[in-house]
């Protein structure tokens, strides 16, 4: 009977511990920010300090070319697509980020690294495709009008108020990727102790764990970038060149692509070797895809309808086809580690996730374990 008292108490004092302990948050980029270190916190201030900056210019230079000329004029259109794309690519720069910081994965820092210098190369490129785009815009909202001629380059065209916006990206660009590059460095120690928790000191577990890290991350890099290319590719053939076949070609890629991607980060996961075999060859199809769509920049039938798009999609679709290819050697690498130990890495991987998305539940299951031992 002296026992019963006693087990009340236990059992009043672990509802009391339970009522004090904090509620279960949902995932969040304030919780990611609170619980990170100080340089994690610095690139993740970094990722969104950059992504509303420049979306801010982005959006500064699409009113200001809207009041200047109409949205459908042929000539400028090129220009809205660059700027679309350039908000999707900050936006998903910070997400591509918080993702890595969040499961502390130093390849996918890394990666970010790539996709900065990427979009660096992209705003670079923009700046000679704009003049090409408007120079013989001959338009007197666009151009000003000197000893009778159109002067569509000079103070106070168009493409003059434009440059001096589209400098800004650049240079923001520029200096936060060299802030990635110094905190990488200092990450990737602290980073790098996490890859041993999940698969312990084992050499060989490691190189194929990296394989797999790699593949994962490439093939987020690689749904931004193809993404970009096919949107922009619909976007200017329907307003420049009606070809129905072109265009149900490309609408119909991508509802294949995502699931494509999907499928081959399933087959990763589960280490299935028959969907990752078709999904290899999906892979190959669009690499064909995609060379096939950077010839047509060149193409005589085709070449004269990107005069003034020509940079920006050769410049997305040389990364997407970079990007794609590596995904494919990456694949077959990691096709050929299946079987050989890596699934509890993927177990352990996921239980870590689960643990920092819901703290409390580990923290629960163990109160539970010594009341049963009590």
């Amino acid at each position: 009977m002296d026992d019963i008292p006693l087990q009340g108490k236990a059992t009043r004092s672990t509802i009391s511990t339970v009522a004090q302990t904090p509620k279960t948050r949902p995932w969040s980029f304030r919780k990611t920010y609170r619980d990170s270190a100080t340089d994690e916190r610095i690139y993740l201030c970094v990722a969104l300090t950059e992504a509303v900056t420049v979306t801010v210019l982005a959006l500064a230079a699409f009113i200001v070319m809207v009041t200047r000329m109409p949205p459908s004029n042929k000539q400028t259109i090129g220009v809205s697509v660059y700027m679309a794309i350039f908000v999707l690519g900050r936006i998903f720069s910070l997400a591509y980020s918080l993702d890595a910081i969040r499961s502390r994965n130093i390849i996918q820092l890394v990666h970010h690294i790539f996709f900065q210098v990427c979009m660096f190369v992209y705003a670079v490129a923009e700046i000679p495709q704009t003049r090409s785009a408007l120079k013989n815009l001959n338009d007197p909202g666009g151009c000003l009008i000197r000893n009778g001629d159109f002067d569509c380059l000079g103070r106070g065209s168009l493409y003059y108020l434009l440059l001096n916006i589209l400098i800004w990206p650049i240079i923001i660009t520029a200096v936060a990727t060299a802030a990635y590059i110094v905190l990488v460095r200092r990450l990737t120690l602290r980073f790098g102790w996490e890859e041993c928790r999940i698969v312990n000191a084992n050499y060989e577990l490691r190189r194929m764990y990296r394989t797999y890290s790699c593949m994962v991350s490439l093939l987020k890099l690689l749904m931004f970038f193809a993404s970009a290319f096919c949107m922009a590719y619909i976007v200017l053939i329907t307003v420049l060149w009606k070809n129905k076949v072109d265009i149900i070609i490309t609408i119909v890629a991508l509802p294949i692509f995502y699931p494509t991607i999907l499928a081959t980060g399933w087959a990763l996961l589960s280490e299935d070797f028959a969907l990752m075999i078709i999904c290899l060859v999906l892979l190959l199809v669009g690499e064909a895809y995609l060379v096939y769509k950077m010839a047509s920049l060149w193409v005589p039938r085709t070449a004269k309808l990107y005069t003034s798009t020509r940079a920006t999609l050769a410049v997305l679709s040389a990364f997407a086809i970079v990007l794609l290819l590596a995904v494919i050697v990456n694949g077959i690498a990691c096709l050929f580690n299946f079987g050989k130990g890596l699934l509890p890495a993927h177990q352990e991987r996921r239980r870590r996730s689960a643990r920092y998305l819901n703290p409390l539940a580990g923290q629960e299951r163990e109160l539970e374990t010594r009341l049963v031992i009590e």
